[in-house]
């Protein structure tokens, strides 16, 4: 009966976390950190007004440059483990998949001051010359706030799926 219980109730809190991610990546797709003045199917005019809000301040500000670099590459190894954490925990070692999974997720929480630096950059410059505008102050910590919970969200699903596969998983 105990196993039943926490069975239940680990794999309500994955399954939860997960419809929480769907939810905040659906609303982090209409909450932007820039607005552009074309219509919604110009795809070449908001490529390159993301393009500019980009690169303009990488090309200006080294310091900009290999923070966005450092947040690109630990971004896309996040993604990768996320993946690899799941064959990892299946093959038998949850624990060791956990820690760098939440290792990474600690990275890029502080990676993420990248997009704080871009931020900075286009408060100090024009960004009529980009063809961009900037969106509130509001709106961008609604957005940075959205971001940093999926993170939060991210680290606590690899910890329950940690301990559904310890309880539950290769050594049950």
């Amino acid at each position: 009966m105990q196993n039943s219980v926490q069975e239940a109730i680990v794999s309500c809190v994955f399954i939860m976390v997960i419809l929480y991610l769907l939810v905040v990546s659906i609303v982090l797709t209409f909450v932007r950190s820039f607005h552009i003045s074309v219509g919604p199917l110009h795809f070449k005019a908001r490529f390159r007004a993301r393009k500019s809000y980009v690169s303009m301040p990488m090309k200006n500000n080294p310091k900009i440059r290999k923070a966005y670099i450092r947040y690109l590459i630990i971004s896309a190894l996040t993604a990768l483990s996320i993946v690899g954490q799941l064959i990892v925990m299946q093959i038998g070692y949850p624990v060791e998949a956990a820690v760098v999974g939440c290792t990474l997720y600690g990275l890029e929480w502080w990676s993420a001051k990248a997009v704080y630096l871009l931020r900075d950059y286009w408060e100090k410059h024009d960004t009529k010359a980009a063809g961009l505008t900037l969106a509130s102050k509001e709106v961008f910590k609604i957005r940075m706030t959205l971001y940093k919970s999926t993170i939060i969200g991210t680290t606590i699903m690899t910890l329950s799926f940690m301990i559904y596969m310890l309880n539950f998983g290769v050594y049950f």
